[in-house]
């Protein structure tokens, strides 16, 4: 596993610490358990968390890789003596 990857897996682990202390993430959650729930069979049910899930998680890794690289991108810049 790389370096990239592995800080990657920590900023995900840490935004979805934050995420599950967000007002806005909680209720939206909520909302969608109850679409589920109530609209749903629970085939289809189980079929769009799974499919959500999958979402999430390629939102996730794509934006803590792109956070990864902007912050590293940055770091370099301040480090590069002006020339």
């Amino acid at each position: 596993m790389s370096i990239l990857d592995d800080l990657t897996e920590k900023f995900i682990v840490e935004m979805d610490a934050m995420l599950t202390q967000d007002a806005r993430y909680r209720i939206a959650s909520a909302q969608l358990n109850e679409f589920c729930e109530t609209r749903l069979t629970p085939e289809q049910a189980d079929e769009l968390n799974d499919l959500v899930g999958k979402l999430s998680s390629a939102i996730f890794h794509a934006a803590a890789r792109s956070g990864m690289k902007l912050g590293a991108s940055i770091t370099a810049g301040l480090l590069t003596p002006d020339q």
